[in-house]
């Protein structure tokens, strides 16, 4: 009964911080659903190769390799609603320059520099501080609710951006895209992130102080030295790379099969209720049964959908079984990276220790879209960068198995 007034006094007063993670979550995901529709543009356009299009998420993978860790200290030291009200506006901007690329590939790499560097500002690391340090009991319930932008993300982008190419061309939607994200992100965060997050005022009525792992944990060298902290990093780092090579070539894989723009665009929209099924389904699991289990399952979900599309031929049953599979790995990926980092190395420094660990995220998330590309621009198939994405998801599994005991629990208090 305790847990369950906790949980609620959790949610009325941390809403807020869920709301703004769904704005931010659907704004940082821009990159990975709509570039896969401008890979045929820009290459009709300036003559760029699919690898060089897709290798833009290799050019934002380093830039946020170097720069996560300092976002995430930065956020430790100033809180969320300062430094995301420096990076949405400038994330928007940058989406506006992607617009201006052309016709040197170099403009298109330094956009997604820019894009590397303040999405970090404005993304996943600022909402995942807030929302641990504020959710304790249904702290991954929470976890999964306020990324679900990412789904929403999923749902809005592909079809929106196909319009804005349809009806202004691949400039004007990069204009479109960035107008959008500036004003509906800077709104919220601007209007809703007012102080830090807190203690539900339900514990601190009761006299309770704050969990263990908000008053402890440990520092990042500390967490470097761990095997723990190289299990979660190596296998979420597999499933993104899976994940970031289908959603970024599922749209050409599927119209050199024969598809239309529109209708690829309607196959990607699939992702978007298997994302946020993944998302809050992931989240409940992750508040009753150990992550590693769950961390098996997302394993082995972007191995099965990298297999489906080996030999892919055409048609709708496989490119939607595929779809969903990606989509629930996606859904689950971002909150169970957030929720085993919590539980397994506290919340004093979690922002800079999220930095590290995104920055190896983003170095497989970036660079594997590159590598499929690059493979299907040598042998004119997908089939074997597929195969090498499900070889690689499947060898992290004992990675997974082997993950111990939580050291900060849920509820767990100090006497």
């Amino acid at each position: 009964m305790t847990q369950r007034v906790s949980a609620l006094a959790e949610w009325r007063s941390g809403w807020r911080y869920v709301f703004c993670n769904d704005i931010g979550q659907m704004s940082l995901v821009i990159n990975t659903y709509t570039t896969g529709l401008m890979i045929k543009p820009l290459g009709a356009a300036f003559g760029w190769s699919r690898a060089d299009v897709s290798g833009a998420l290799a050019i934002y993978a380093m830039a946020t390799f170097f720069c996560a860790p300092l976002a995430g200290a930065l956020i430790d030291r100033y809180g969320a609603r300062r430094i995301a009200l420096i990076g949405a506006p400038a994330t928007a901007l940058v989406v506006i320059g992607m617009g201006l690329c052309g016709p040197s590939i170099w403009t298109w790499r330094l956009a997604w520099a820019g894009f590397g560097v303040f999405s970090l500002m404005m993304g996943s690391q600022p909402w995942a501080a807030a929302i641990s340090r504020h959710f304790d009991v249904s702290r991954g319930l929470a976890l999964a609710i306020g990324a679900s932008g990412n789904g929403l993300g999923a749902l809005v982008w592909p079809p929106f951006t196909v319009f804005l190419i349809e009806h202004y061309g691949w400039r004007g939607a990069y204009f479109g895209l960035g107008t959008t994200i500036g004003l509906c992100l800077t709104s919220c965060v601007f209007l809703l992130m007012r102080g830090p997050a807190a203690m539900p005022e339900a514990r601190a009525a009761a006299g309770e102080g704050a969990p263990r792992s908000q008053r402890s944990g440990l520092t990042v060298p500390q967490v470097l030295r761990t095997w723990s902290f190289w299990q979660i990093a190596l296998g979420t780092t597999a499933m993104g790379m899976a994940v970031a090579s289908l959603v970024i070539h599922l749209p050409a894989l599927l119209t050199d099969k024969g598809m239309t723009p529109g209708q690829a665009a309607g196959v990607m929209t699939l992702l978007a209720p298997t994302v946020i099924a993944g998302r809050v389904g992931g989240g409940f699991l992750l508040d009753r049964i150990h992550g590693r289990w769950v961390m098996v399952a997302m394993l082995l979900l972007p191995a099965a959908a990298c297999l489906t599309l080996v030999g892919y031929h055409g048609g709708y049953p496989l490119a939607i079984a595929a779809t969903l599979m990606i989509g629930v790995t996606s859904g689950v990926e971002g909150d169970l990276i957030s929720f085993l980092l919590s539980r397994y190395f506290g919340l004093r420094h979690f922002a800079a220790i999220y930095g590290a660990t995104l920055s190896i995220f983003v170095l497989g998330y970036g660079f594997a879209p590159t590598v499929v590309g690059g493979v299907f621009d040598q042998l004119r198939s997908y089939d074997f960068g597929l195969i090498g994405l499900a070889v690689l998801t499947l060898a992290c599994l004992p990675a997974a198995l082997t993950l111990g005991r939580y050291p900060y629990p849920a509820g767990e208090r100090d006497p």
